[in-house]
């Protein structure tokens, strides 16, 4: 064999089936959007040999960085995370951890976690295209278990969904403008965003497009492009801290307050 001490094999998007790799034994092999494994019959034996090796320690011996459980049909990926408990070899020195494209709505995904040990040194979690919605800004362990998390990607999932209430409320003013009920619950969804910023302090990268929230707002141009200067869109409080009334509010104190 070439490669003696490779451990990992990422096979996603290949037309490919497990018997192509067969022949290495001690390869964890992660076949995502293939033929293979989008077929309930075939694909059910894999995921559950992934998951008897991902929570016995002796089969796990080194030091994973990097896990992939990404485009596994709905029918199976609820049941499967919902019972998925990894060994803390594993969930210690993950690094990268994708679990997109599984439709695991905010429940699932935190039982999940809940299962597993601190995920102390992982830096990438991938989300995109779930069902994650705007209550998963409001759990507040998130910062504990993933507590050196610099990228977060959700993409594709829920947030912004009128459906979709959260119990976070403040006493800081709305514009007068946005009396509408629906408004309203957009601006504190908007403001737990950015609580969620800030108590996550290594937090580097948030991606949220292709989300309901993205319907709701539009681009505007502005003479002289000042219109973060403006108070027709940035107003502050008596302390001179920005208001979030709008997304760009949020982008426009993500900028002078966080990161300054």
């Amino acid at each position: 064999m070439n490669f003696p001490n490779l451990k990992f094999v990422n096979c996603c998007k290949n037309r490919l089936n497990k018997s192509y790799l067969k022949h290495l034994k001690n390869v964890i092999s992660l076949e995502s959007v293939n033929g293979y494994l989008l077929q309930p019959e075939f694909c059910e034996d894999y995921y559950k040999e992934l998951k008897e090796i991902l929570k016995n320690r002796d089969k796990v011996s080194f030091k994973m960085e990097y896990l992939n459980i990404s485009h596994m049909p709905r029918v199976q990926s609820l049941e499967y995370f919902k019972t998925f408990e990894m060994v803390k070899n594993v969930t210690k020195y993950l690094k990268k951890l994708d679990l997109s494209y599984n439709k695991l709505n905010n429940e699932i995904f935190f039982k999940f976690i809940n299962k597993n040990q601190k995920f102390e040194n992982l830096i990438t979690l991938n989300l995109n295209a779930n069902d994650i919605d705007d209550r998963f800004f409001e759990e507040e362990t998130f910062q504990d278990v993933f507590c050196k998390l610099e990228h977060l990607y959700l993409n594709s999932n829920k947030i912004g969904d009128k459906e979709i209430n959260i119990e976070y409320k403040d006493d800081i003013p709305i514009d007068d403008k946005y009396h509408n009920p629906e408004d309203k619950s957009l601006i504190y969804k908007l403001r737990a965003i950015y609580n969620f910023i800030q108590n996550n302090k290594h937090l580097t990268k948030l991606t949220i497009t292709k989300n309901p929230i993205s319907e709701f707002y539009s681009v505007v141009p502005e003479n002289h492009n000042n219109a973060d200067k403006s108070e027709k869109y940035i107003k502050k409080d008596k302390k001179g801290m920005i208001i979030i009334n709008c997304l760009f509010s949020l982008c426009i104190k993500i900028r002078d307050e966080l990161l300054a």
